[in-house]
């Protein structure tokens, strides 16, 4: 169990013995939702991709001509084209026992 102590008071926040010092403010107002952040109906026309194997936790997605990139959990950048995932590379070193690494 992780124990998190805030002091608002010297806006200190303590975790685990460490001391990290935050800075507490007000957020800018949102930006009004209009031109490119209005709503819009884009995404009605996605259609699912099937793919030849599951992949967990894609992050950032980049898009190069068909072909789509990302990196999962477990560390593996990969490809997908055609429905098929294929591993580019694997970065860091095995990720233990975690249910998703294989």
């Amino acid at each position: 169990m992780r124990h998190v102590r805030f002091v608002k008071d010297n806006k200190t926040l303590r975790m685990h013995g460490t001391r990290l010092i935050i800075h507490i403010g007000r957020l800018p107002p949102p930006l009004p939702l209009e031109g490119k952040l209005s709503a819009n109906s884009i995404l009605d026309k996605a259609e699912e991709v099937k793919l030849d194997r599951e992949i967990i936790g894609p992050e950032s997605v980049a898009l190069r001509g068909d072909e789509l990139f990302t990196g999962i959990v477990g560390g593996e950048l990969i490809r997908i084209k055609d429905g098929k995932v294929k591993t580019i590379v694997r970065t860091g070193s095995s990720c233990g026992t975690h249910q998703y690494c294989k």
